[in-house]
């Protein structure tokens, strides 16, 4: 599979977002559980047996990588909207 600046755009987009959608998640299941899921203290969360307090709130501030990706992100992105109008300049000439 060769890189182009689609899948370029694509993959920087995934990578972005993917701490802001393991964060909620974790707020989703810790709804249907009906615990408060905050960055305070790991909650009292049972599911069948097994606590995942810790695992949820290992998920919840997962969002914080976010600083990071985002960055990473927007870059991408930048990069291949230039390589997009470099390549279509090229295809003119």
């Amino acid at each position: 599979m060769r890189l182009s600046p689609k899948s370029l755009a694509m993959g920087s987009v995934l990578v972005g977002v993917f701490p802001l959608a393991v964060a909620l998640l974790a707020t989703w299941i810790a709804q249907l559980c009906g615990v408060e899921l905050n960055e305070a203290n790991p909650p009292d969360c049972m599911v069948l047996g097994i606590q995942i307090g810790g695992l949820l709130y290992g998920m919840f501030v997962f969002a914080w990588m976010g600083m990071f990706t985002f960055g990473l992100m927007i870059w991408g992105l930048m990069i291949s909207l230039i390589w997009a109008i470099m390549r279509k300049r090229k295809t003119k000439q």
